[in-house]
C-alpha cells in the first residue's frame, strides 16, 4: 500500500489519530486474529515476551508499521518506493520490540 497507494496510506495515518473514526467490523476482526496468533505462536515459541498482552503486540505491530511509513513520507521530499531493505528493518525493528 505504501507504494501503489500513498494517499490512501496517510489517510490511514490520520484515521489512527483520530478518535471517531471506527474501523470495519470485518477489518477489526481481521486485525484481531493476527494479533491473536502472533501472541499464541510467539509465546508457544518462546520468542514473544510473555508479558505482552494483545494491546502492545498491535502498537507494535500496527501502529508501529503505520508510523514507519509515514516518517518516511514527512522527511522526503521526492516520491517514496519502499524496498525490500526497508520492509527487511521495520521487521528487525517489530522483532527488537517484541522479543524477550
Amino acid at each position: 500500500m505504501a507504494n501503489n497507494d500513498p494517499v490512501k496510506l496517510k489517510f490511514l495515518y490520520v484515521l489512527t489519530h483520530d478518535y471517531s473514526f471506527v474501523i470495519d467490523k470485518e477489518m477489526r476482526e481481521n486485525i484481531n486474529m493476527l494479533i491473536q496468533n502472533i501472541k499464541e505462536q510467539g509465546h508457544a515459541s518462546g520468542e514473544l515476551d510473555k508479558m505482552l498482552n494483545e494491546d502492545d503486540i498491535y502498537l507494535c505491530v500496527i501502529l508501529n508499521t503505520v508510523q514507519f511509513i509515514n516518517q518516511q513520507y514527512k522527511k522526503s521530499s521526492k516520491d517514496i518506493i519502499f524496498k525490500k531493505k526497508d520492509e527487511d528493518h521495520l521487521i528487525y525493528l517489530t522483532r527488537k520490540l517484541l522479543k524477550q
